[in-house]
């Protein structure tokens, strides 16, 4: 994977998620961060923080896909369950840092949510700009949460507000 590449870079950190029996159907049902316990939150953050940690990582390149093309058409298309599965856990890891008080670490989980939600609006099948939209819509309530619950610092949400308006604002 090309280190300049966000998209991939975060198609990377969605086949590293990884799920334990006990908290398969957390993932598998429409539960938000906020809907589940703090200890299911911090459980699946903790088991995942490889996947984490590599998505946050991509947040900082700058897009690198806007005309992608995949060499196999349809089939090339990443994994959309991974993708799904990488987007909740960024909001349960953004839950279990809020509850532990670390405000900024939670807004890098939000910002690394938005980062892949703007990748895959570059994405060339239509599919991936609605599951991109949605992914969008449980970032935002994860904000909310630790806008709510938490006082990051200012250098993070200057970091957050780049991301916003390098990859949202124009979707």
């Amino acid at each position: 994977i090309a280190s300049e590449n966000r998209a991939r870079m975060i198609d990377a950190a969605a086949a590293r998620v990884t799920i334990s029996d006990a908290d398969q159907n957390l993932l598998y049902h429409p539960h938000t961060s906020t809907s589940v316990t703090a200890d299911q939150a911090r459980s699946i953050a903790d088991g995942n923080r490889e996947a984490v940690q590599l998505a946050i990582a991509a947040a900082n390149l700058q897009h690198s896909n806007w005309d992608i093309v995949y060499t196999t058409e349809a089939f090339g298309v990443p994994n959309l369950a991974d993708l799904g599965y990488l987007s909740k856990v960024l909001t349960f890891s953004a839950r279990s840092n809020t509850d532990a008080g670390r405000a900024d670490d939670a807004i890098a989980d939000v910002r690394a949510g938005f980062s892949q939600s703007a990748a895959m609006m570059h994405e060339p099948l239509r599919v991936m700009l609605i599951n991109s939209i949605f992914f969008a819509y449980q970032h935002t309530d994860a904000l909310k949460d630790v806008l709510n619950r938490s006082e990051p610092s200012a250098t993070a949400l200057a970091s957050l507000a780049s991301t916003i308006n390098e990859s949202l604002v124009e979707s």
